[in-house]
């Protein structure tokens, strides 16, 4: 499993829905 590819995932799905600037 790649846990960087996943982490890229979910963080790409929660900057779609939210506000990547906020998240980062």
């Amino acid at each position: 499993m790649n846990y960087k590819r996943a982490s890229k995932s979910a963080f790409s799905k929660l900057a779609y829905t939210d506000a990547p600037i906020d998240l980062l």
